[in-house]
């Protein structure tokens, strides 16, 4: 789902509460925002939270963008994980 902060940003709030658990950046996801750009604000199973190295998306070179239709394309989603990314604007 996506909320929005008092400044207009806008966050794609991701839940995965089982054992299936994408990496190789293979899972997309509608955002409704067509031709956006993302980063990982927040991942509960970062290594530095005690969760494993590669579980998300939090290379600094890493920004994972939506197509013509809002798809964002390839991402990582850990296991019984909670991820929030992040809109970026401009």
């Amino acid at each position: 789902y996506k909320r929005w902060d008092q400044q207009g940003s806008v966050f794609l709030i991701i839940v995965n509460i089982s054992d299936n658990e994408w990496q190789s950046r293979e899972y997309q996801v509608h955002t409704n925002t067509p031709h956006s750009r993302w980063h990982e604000a927040f991942n509960s199973q970062y290594v530095g939270y005690g969760g494993w190295a590669g579980s998300g998306n939090s290379d600094p070179s890493f920004n994972p963008s939506a197509d013509s239709t809002g798809l964002l394309q390839g991402i990582n989603i850990p296991k019984w994980g909670l991820m929030i990314l992040k809109q970026q604007v401009g």
